[in-house]
C-alpha cells in the first residue's frame, strides 16, 4: 500500500511544531539531506524558531488534502519542488493558494497542487 503522506518531525515533540509541505510534481519523497536543506532554510529565510514537522507524499498532491492541511493550520509552510529548484512560499499567501485549491478543481477536475502551485508561483509547468 502506497503511503499518502509521509512525516517527518525534527523530534519527538511534534505537538507545537510548524508543518511544512514539500509539494513535487509526482508526490515524491525528499531524502534526508533534501529534508534538512528544507528545515534550515525556512529557519533562515523566515526566521522561524519553532520545530518543523516535514511532510510529503502523493497526498499532497491531492487538491482536497493539501486544502484542508492549510485550512487546519494557516501558518503552515509550502515548498513547490520543481526541475531546477525550490520554491519557498510565504505564509501570508496561504489564503490566496487555499482559493485557488477551492476554484480550480472546478474548472479542471484533474488538476494536481503542484500544478495549480506552479501556475499560482508564475512557473511552467513542465
Amino acid at each position: 500500500m502506497t503511503e499518502l503522506l509521509r512525516m517527518r518531525p525534527m523530534d519527538k515533540n511534534v505537538k507545537n511544531a510548524s508543518p511544512v509541505f514539500i509539494v513535487t510534481r509526482d508526490g515524491a519523497d525528499y531524502n534526508e539531506d533534501g529534508i534538512q536543506y528544507v528545515r534550515n532554510e525556512i529557519k533562515s529565510q523566515f526566521q522561524e524558531t519553532n520545530n518543523l514537522l516535514v511532510y510529503t507524499g502523493p497526498g499532497i498532491n491531492m487538491t482536497n488534502v493539501l486544502k484542508t492541511q492549510l485550512e487546519k493550520n494557516k501558518s503552515s509552510y509550502l515548498v513547490l519542488s520543481m526541475k531546477t529548484g525550490i520554491i519557498f512560499i510565504p505564509r501570508q499567501c496561504n489564503e490566496d493558494i487555499i482559493k485557488n485549491l477551492t476554484s480550480v478543481p472546478k474548472e479542471d477536475p484533474n488538476a494536481t497542487s503542484w500544478e495549480i502551485l506552479m501556475d499560482s508561483c508564475h512557473q511552467e509547468i513542465y
